[in-house]
């Protein structure tokens, strides 16, 4: 008996590329995003029942590549020329196909690996698109999202203004995520979002049927799985000087937010440090805060975190314990991992409420001493929130301390919030959102 594999999610993707291939005329269409994220599973999904070549490059030559192209495509269309491999250019090959099958599908993955091989590939394509497919369906898809950007995207690629649309694909956010670990309650959801992110293949590694004590065990202290290896895999194949990206995320991971805080501690220039803050940025590992009461432009204010929770969780708590969790030191090391998770997740628990919110102009704010989880900023109130991820809130009790917090804010007209798993004493001055009203929102 074969298990049916759902598919989860995508639904505006998918909707967006049934779209454009009803049109029925010329598609280029790039898909990019970090390694994990689900791209290929989204391809497969949109051809099927289509008529249409899916071909995963690799890091070998090409001539090789063109001639396990012409392999896969001599199997989908019962072509002898094809599976006898009489084509030595891309250019030549693909001419051949799209004038047999004016409307068929072609699908590049791991486009760079074809980049790599031959500097003219971008050139290629482009003179394909401008002068050889008509109504053709092509996919060009990749996990280097830097290397997508420069050979693909850019204005300085041959292929700049040929495409037609584009996706980024997104790690899932915890509406869709928690799909992935249906048999948990919305507190073991949250807690698992918060140590593997939206990355479907990271939340396919959780079995709902065991504790997260154990999953954290079998899956990150034990050194043959896939979480315990990814994120250096994941950081070593996007950037040639993977050890100053670790020190940099090793700092932040410890509570180094600051640009000259990160700096200090890597001693490395800010000047210099600046440009690779931008790159982790770009990939969407780390994101520049500013409180919601600056302009994020011209503030100085700005600190860095994790963008990616899995990255985050790896960074606090792996990486440091790499030595033994090498030599099968586990004890200690899962001891100290589930005492200080509560603390860790409280701080994703955060980030989960201004996503399940959805409210315009919503941020954090910090002023020297004093720090607010949520401000969210309208015409007519502003509306304080503090998050803790722990039971039996006294909401009368926190609401003392934010009224304190907030006699210096310039603002009038001020109502608060109070988002927990549950609570001991509710009052009708606060708005008090347990856990079982907050999984409403998802």
């Amino acid at each position: 008996m074969f298990m049916v594999i759902q598919f989860i999610g995508r639904k505006q993707e998918l909707e967006f590329l049934n779209k454009k291939y009803k049109e029925k005329r010329l598609q280029f269409i790039p898909i990019y995003g970090r390694r994990r994220v689900g791209k290929t599973e989204l391809i497969k999904e949109f051809i099927k029942n289509k008529k249409a070549i899916y071909f995963l490059a690799d890091k070998g030559r090409e001539i090789n590549q063109i001639n396990q192209f012409s392999q896969t495509a001599g199997e989908i269309l019962k072509d002898n020329l094809l599976l006898n491999n009489a084509f030595n250019n891309w250019q030549d090959i693909i001419t051949y196909i799209t004038n047999k099958e004016p409307e068929i599908i072609i699908v590049i993955d791991e486009f760079p690996y074809l980049i790599n091989s031959n500097k003219a590939i971008p050139s290629i394509f482009q003179k394909l698109i401008d002068e050889q497919l008509k109504n053709n369906f092509l996919i060009l898809c990749g996990s280097s999202i830097t290397m997508m950007e420069k050979g693909v995207l850019s204005t300085k690629s041959p292929l700049y203004g040929r495409r037609t649309g584009q996706i980024k694909l997104e790690p899932f956010k915890l509406k869709e995520a928690k799909k992935f670990i249906n048999n948990y309650d919305f507190e073991k959801q949250i807690t698992s979002y918060s140590i593997l992110g939206g990355i479907p293949l990271y939340l396919k590694q959780f079995n709902d049927q065991k504790t997260i004590q154990e999953n954290i065990e079998e899956n990150f202290l034990n050194k043959f799985e896939l979480l315990n290896k990814e994120a250096e895999i994941l950081l070593k194949e996007e950037f040639r000087e993977s050890n100053t990206y670790f020190s940099i995320l090793t700092a932040i991971s410890i509570g180094k937010h600051k640009l000259q805080e990160i700096a200090d501690n890597i001693k490395i220039e800010r000047t210099t440090l600046t440009k690779y803050l931008e790159e982790l940025e770009k990939l969407d590992i780390i994101e520049k805060i500013t409180p919601i009461t600056e302009n994020p432009l011209k503030s100085r204010k700005g600190q860095y975190f994790f963008k990616d929770n899995y990255l985050n969780f790896w960074f606090r708590f792996i990486y440091p314990n790499k030595t033994k969790i090498e030599q099968e030191q586990k004890k200690e090391t899962i001891k100290k991992i589930m005492n200080e998770l509560p603390r860790y997740t409280g701080k994703i628990f955060e980030k989960i409420c201004k996503e399940l919110l959805q409210e315009e102009k919503t941020g954090n704010y910090w002023h020297k001493e004093t720090e607010i989880d949520l401000i969210t900023i309208k015409e007519t109130e502003t509306i304080i929130t503090e998050c803790k991820w722990k039971e039996q809130i006294n909401a009368e009790q926190i609401l003392s301390q934010l009224k304190e917090k907030t006699k210096k804010l310039p603002y009038k007209n001020i109502t608060y919030r109070i988002m927990a798993k549950n609570f001991k004493q509710k009052t009708n001055k606060v708005k008090c959102i347990n856990l079982k009203e907050l999984e409403k929102l998802t």
